[in-house]
């Protein structure tokens, strides 16, 4: 499957390389953290998943157009 997605797709996936290892022990640590961080993201996909058919889409893919445009990488 990754051969026909496409070089996006296994930059954001290049991660995923990593030893188990490293990530059980980043994960151990930061437990907490990441546990918020998922209910975050949870929240906002379902309000996403919510909004499918409103113009509330179109605000999430102008907030995700003015992230891009101030990425650190952006501005090199």
């Amino acid at each position: 499957m990754l051969e026909s997605v496409g070089r996006a797709l296994r930059e954001m996936t290049r991660i995923a390389a990593s030893p188990y290892s490293m990530w059980r022990d980043i994960a151990i640590t930061n437990k907490k953290q990441i546990a918020n961080a998922l209910l975050k993201l949870e929240q906002h996909l379902a309000q996403i998943r919510e909004n499918l058919d409103t113009r509330a889409l179109e605000d999430e893919f102008n907030r995700a157009h003015k992230l891009k445009n101030h990425s650190p990488e952006r501005q090199r």
